[in-house]
């Protein structure tokens, strides 16, 4: 778990519930051998890889010009 870098929540600017297709993101990390043999949560079970893979998390880095911004109106309030 090296490679993972946890970021406070305020920074997080989308999360997206991809749980409902878990076991075909779980099928493309088992096609690469160093995401396997990387992560102790491939040898976790189900219900704890569900919901540690149940949610991809996105930080915004920069935004060169607001205007172009890409998020809809309805999420803007969770970025806050």
């Amino acid at each position: 778990m090296r490679q993972v870098h946890p970021v406070a929540d305020k920074t997080i600017a989308l999360a997206v519930d991809v749980s409902s297709v878990w076991e075909i993101k779980l099928a493309a990390i088992r096609c690469h051998a160093t995401q396997l043999s990387s992560s102790p949560m491939m040898s976790a079970p189900a219900e704890r890889q569900r919901l540690f893979f149940g949610r991809e998390y996105f930080v915004r880095a920069a935004l060169r010009h607001p205007a172009d911004d890409f998020l809809p109106n309805t999420l803007k309030g969770y970025l806050q």
